[in-house]
């Protein structure tokens, strides 16, 4: 019974950490996708139109293209269209050879073919409509406070406290 509740405690534990993406990490990870070419699989997570409008002819692209890759905090979307939008997040891509491109990437969830749910950028705001980015001034993607640190803390206390407490319970049962 006892071995039952660890079990069941542990899978409740691990529930904790499924979680939805960030639309950042959407958009960061399409724009190293497609720094990369057809070698990192942009269309995982953005169509062919709006790849291509950020790095024309992508699919015949050497890799490292871009120079900078940069990428703000995601905000509401006011989009309204076809596609639903979870997040506009503001991107800046410096390309190698000195091109720049800047925008918002729209970011919302599309039902695929396998009725499976996924999140993907689907369109981007036309130039010059983009909120700032950290480096020109701009909010941080993520900044953890003091409360946020205290909390981890104690997370991090409380789990080894857990863990302590779940050997000696089955170092109890062994020597029985």
């Amino acid at each position: 019974m006892k071995r039952a509740s660890a079990v069941l405690l542990l899978l409740l534990a691990l529930s904790g950490c499924a979680t939805r993406e960030r639309p950042e990490g959407i958009v960061e990870r399409w724009l190293s996708a497609l720094n990369q070419g057809s070698a990192g699989e942009p269309l995982r997570y953005a169509g062919e139109d709006v790849s291509e409008a950020v790095l024309p002819r992508w699919r015949s692209a050497d890799p490292g293209t871009f120079d900078v890759i940069e990428v703000g905090r995601g905000r509401p979307c006011l989009y309204r269209g076809p596609a639903e939008c979870d997040a506009a997040v503001p991107f800046r891509v410096v390309l190698v050879d000195g091109g720049e491109v800047r925008s918002d990437a729209l970011v919302g969830s599309e039902r695929g073919v396998t009725d499976t749910i996924a999140t993907r950028v689907f369109a981007m705001t036309p130039p010059g409509a983009q909120h700032e980015l950290p480096s020109d001034g701009g909010p941080p993607i993520a900044s953890a406070g003091a409360a946020g640190w205290l909390l981890a803390l104690g997370t991090g206390l409380g789990l080894l406290v857990l863990a302590e407490g779940a050997m000696r319970l089955i170092r109890g049962r062994a020597t029985d």
